[in-house]
């Protein structure tokens, strides 16, 4: 472009219109989209650098996951463009990975979820490792790869619920049998019977 712009007043001495170049347009766009996959690619990457040593109990997902779209928002807005380059192909694919983990996140983070829980998840990815553990990242979930055992943890996740509503439940009952006092009698002086029942319903 410089060396066309030191020709334009030579050209204009001899009345000569300036010639346009649509290849070298063409490949301008190209460079500028370049860039801009670059500047995507680098800011989404220093985001996951922020957020790996994150430990696992203290992430807030709602907002990394918020963060995570407005970066994918960015990239599908140059797929009509860019989708024939494997850069933007590579941070898509990032993201996605990245945004299909959240929820699975959220499920382990669950109360409910048990040591027996987390002994089935270790049992299919066949690696021991401990979820209150400080060293238990966001980095250890994703290099474990958990989003690729997703149907087992919504699973093992929906168990974990409903199992910890009826531990609930049972300790409710339990606590209600242990202050209710039961007024017996004797029946036929072989039997007994509870005088009033009153207090059960």
């Amino acid at each position: 472009r410089s060396t066309e712009g030191a020709f334009v007043p030579k050209l204009d001495l001899f009345q000569i219109e300036p010639a346009h170049y649509k290849e070298l347009e063409t490949v301008e766009q190209q460079l500028d989209l370049l860039r801009e996959l670059w500047t995507i690619k680098k800011e989404w990457d220093d985001n996951c650098q922020g957020e790996f040593p994150r430990k696992f109990r203290e992430l807030d997902v709602e907002a990394m996951d918020d963060n995570a779209a407005a970066f994918q928002k960015r990239v599908m807005k140059k797929k009509q463009m860019a989708i024939n380059y494997p850069l933007w192909h590579q941070i898509k694919s990032s993201i996605d990975v990245y945004r299909a983990t959240m929820p699975l996140i959220t499920s382990l983070r669950s109360d409910a979820m048990r040591t027996r829980h987390w002994e089935s998840i270790m049992k299919e990815v066949n690696t021991t490792f401990d979820p209150f553990g400080d060293d238990f990242t966001l980095q250890r979930v994703f290099d474990l790869e958990l989003n690729k055992h997703s149907e087992l943890i919504a699973r093992l996740s929906d168990e974990a619920r409903k199992e910890k509503k009826i531990e609930v439940g049972m300790a409710t009952i339990n606590e209600v049998w242990d202050k209710l006092e039961l007024d017996v009698t004797t029946h036929k002086s072989d039997y007994y019977k509870l005088r009033g029942t009153e207090e059960l319903f």
